[in-house]
């Protein structure tokens, strides 16, 4: 059969958390609770008007002709699994991308099969990951159940590309703490308001979007973003950079960085990261206290 060029909607859904499960049950019982989920996923796969292409191992690969179809199946295996059975740990890993695949004797090959697989392979236990392409081709409905979840470099690529969670049941502070809504066009202005950072040092004002990271901090005024004036501060002090929803600071300096959010107790940083909340004060390389006026505000 000669091989076939399509537009598809590819989902892989993973099970996760099934080596502990053979030791607690034995073989035989485990790997019934497995193919018990397997045929779950082939089913609601097959409700949702999508195909099973193959199985490998405790992971199914399916694809839909619409996105909405391939997200509507994987918030109800996600729905199922969690209801399947109280005492088990199994969870799915879920990663779904659109775009042109290779049809060939009923498998598919391509870079939409390979994105897929590689965001189900990144995906926490009871995660649904999208691929920007996958996230676009979504109605207004279900993007609004999407949270932007981080900018990463897909296997195979050289430039980052960001990447969605799906959301499939009631939200929790964590969930809000690790991503950042994205609700698509009618609501662009409040997605883009949840998207910045706001710096004030010495009477310039910075306003940092998750597509102008890393933003830089330091002495040298050739590659410094911001440009610091003080002797405790390094070349290349920190950098500012935005990962899974948040704005990461990333000191790599000398004498270290200190942090004060929202009026809590001043952290010091020295090689380390620290996602930045609410608002506060960033001092370089000496505490706010004996900087002085010698600090930067931030807000989001």
């Amino acid at each position: 059969m000669p091989a076939e060029k399509i537009i598809s909607t590819v989902m892989f859904a993973d099970i996760s958390g099934s080596s502990p499960l053979y030791k607690k049950l034995g073989d035989s019982k485990a790997n019934e609770l497995v193919q018990q989920l397997l045929s779950m996923m082939t089913d609601v796969t097959t409700k949702h008007h999508g195909k099973v292409i193959k199985t490998i191992g405790d992971e199914v690969m399916t694809c839909f002709d619409r996105t909405d179809s391939a997200a509507d199946a994987a918030r109800e295996m996600q729905e199922t699994c969690r209801n399947f059975r109280s005492d088990m740990t199994l969870k799915l890993r879920i990663g779904i991308d659109r775009g042109g695949i290779i049809r060939q004797q009923k498998d598919l090959f391509g870079e939409t099969v390979n994105n897929a697989a590689y965001l189900t392979g990144i995906a926490k236990g009871g995660k649904i990951l999208l691929s920007k392409n996958a996230f676009n081709s979504l109605s207004l409905k279900s993007q609004k159940l999407c949270y932007e979840y981080d900018n990463i470099i897909l296997k195979g690529h050289t430039l980052k590309t960001r990447v969605f969670r799906m959301h499939w049941e009631q939200k929790t502070d964590e969930d809000y703490s690790e991503a950042t809504v994205f609700v698509g066009s009618q609501n662009i202005t409040r997605a883009a308001k949840l998207n910045r950072l706001r710096l004030n040092y010495q009477n310039q004002r910075y306003i940092l979007t998750p597509d102008m990271e890393p933003f830089t901090i330091g002495r040298n005024s050739g590659i410094s973003s911001l440009l610091a004036s003080n002797e405790f501060a390094s070349r290349d002090h920190c950098h500012i950079i935005f990962r899974r929803g948040k704005f990461i600071l990333c000191d790599i300096s000398t004498n270290g960085t200190y942090v004060t959010q929202n009026n809590q107790k001043e952290i010091y940083l020295r090689r380390e990261e620290l996602p930045l909340s609410g608002q506060g004060i960033i001092a370089i390389g000496q505490p706010a206290s004996q900087a002085g006026n010698d600090v930067i505000e931030y807000s989001l």
